[in-house]
């Protein structure tokens, strides 16, 4: 699971590459609008002041860009996040509807709502109600089974929803009691083995971890001493102790150790992850002559010590691909590949805008500057996508409060506007 998940608050876009033989080009840089001001299309032309891309080796140049589809977006009146499916051909919206109030921006209530659009010509496929519940976490992904998994949450517990990406159909519901007082709770669910759902519920050091079928019947529980982080197919990593030390524990799904190792901690847990190897990475953040210090340290899959890599004051995160990890240099605009052996095989840096925020989701990374300018990478291989210029006189307000882009798949693109009541799909090329 993707471990950012970025929410498109007010204006979002999404740049596609599929082909449209039946419409102009309009080159990226000044655009000429012909058409009338009031129509969906001048809105989309006028925005869009710049559209770059990059070549193999990281070297942009001027690109131009094709209106495959654009409408009014009245259907969606509240998106919460847009993302492809695995085929490339659509793209999920969740969405809230029936909203009475909000705090801070953010809605209270509503009923949550998700739809398939297909890319190449706006064609709602299907579109269904999840619930009437808060959203508990944003999505970005559909999971290698063609799931699309949902929690929503309210005073009485938490609410696991599989969806089917080609239908929309609620596949199985999971219901987890709990009390929104504990703050030691933690819930976390993952895909393993024979398509079953494992959810754990974590408090005070236990774990108590339950398998549902492929149907959402309960198959088995389990209660183990500490907290689960992550798990995979055939594997699950659990902490047990506190943050001066603790045993780092990787088990099978039957509860038998793989490794046992005890650690000497830096500081609080950021993130810990179970590769596909089942090699271990920690993120630890703590302190260290009143510097922050963040701790990046992987173990492979017998428990001993691969590298240990220290970085001061400098906001970190890191993102897992395959069994490679990406680091995430937030004051520095910069991300890094790195080894089984901690070195860094490949880097991009954002030189553009010092000012330039970074927002992670969907194995991407987009580079937000102050001037509405979008750059945007791919995670998995490090690779530059694209860069694109989207601007109007009412979305420059909290711009970098927002998530503008989104990547989907085989070089696709989407563009939501709030402001503007727009929805559309472009696609990007070399002029």
């Amino acid at each position: 699971m993707v471990k950012w998940i970025g929410r498109l608050l007010c204006s979002t876009l999404v740049l596609s590459m599929a082909f449209t033989t039946n419409t102009p080009l309009i080159y990226g840089e000044g655009a000429n609008v012909t058409s009338s001001p009031a129509t969906p299309q001048s809105k989309l032309e006028q925005a869009i002041t710049s559209v770059k891309v990059a070549d193999g080796k990281g070297k942009w140049s001027t690109g131009s860009y094709q209106v495959q589809f654009v409408k009014n977006s009245e259907d969606f009146p509240y998106i919460e996040s847009i993302f492809p499916d695995r085929s490339g051909e659509h793209m999920i919206i969740t969405y809230l509807t029936d909203i009475t109030s909000f705090e801070d921006g953010v809605p209270l209530d509503g009923m949550l709502k998700m739809a398939s659009i297909q890319i190449k010509d706006g064609k709602k496929i299907w579109d269904a109600v999840i619930d009437d519940k808060p959203l508990w976490n944003p999505i970005s992904q559909v999971e290698a089974n063609g799931e699309i998994l949902l929690s929503t949450r309210d005073d009485k517990g938490i609410y696991l929803h599989a969806i089917d990406e080609k239908t929309g159909h609620i596949t199985r519901v999971i219901t987890q009691a709990t009390a929104l007082k504990d703050s030691a709770m933690r819930w976390k669910y993952w895909l393993v083995g024979n398509n079953q759902l494992l959810v754990s519920y974590a408090a005070n050091n236990q774990s108590t971890l339950r398998y549902f079928d492929a149907n959402g019947v309960l198959i088995k529980t389990r209660i183990i001493k500490g907290i689960a982080r992550d798990a995979n197919q055939n594997r699950i990593v659990v902490t047990d102790g506190s943050s001066d030390h603790y045993t780092l524990r990787v088990q099978d799904h039957h509860g038998h150790d793989v490794f046992n190792h005890l650690i000497q901690s830096i500081g609080y847990f950021s993130h810990v992850y179970l590769l596909p190897d089942s090699s271990v990475v920690l993120e630890n953040q703590g302190t260290k002559n009143g510097r922050n210090l963040y701790h990046l340290t992987q173990y492979n899959a017998k428990g001993i010590q691969q590298w240990d890599d220290k970085i001061l004051d400098e906001s970190f995160s890191s993102f897992v691909s395959g069994n490679q990890l990406v680091g995430i240099f937030e004051y520095q605009k910069k991300i890094v590949l790195l080894s089984n052996k901690g070195k860094v095989i490949k880097q991009l840096i954002n030189k553009n805008d010092a000012n330039t925020w970074m927002v992670t989701s969907n194995k991407q990374v987009q580079f937000i500057g102050e001037d509405h300018h979008i750059r945007i990478a791919d995670l998995k291989n490090l690779n530059w996508l694209a860069e694109i210029t989207y601007s109007n006189d009412e979305s420059a307000i909290n711009w970098l409060d927002r998530q503008p882009v989104t990547w989907l798949s085989k070089q696709q693109l989407a563009i939501y506007d709030s402001q503007n009541k727009i929805i559309s799909v472009i696609r990007i090329t070399s002029k």
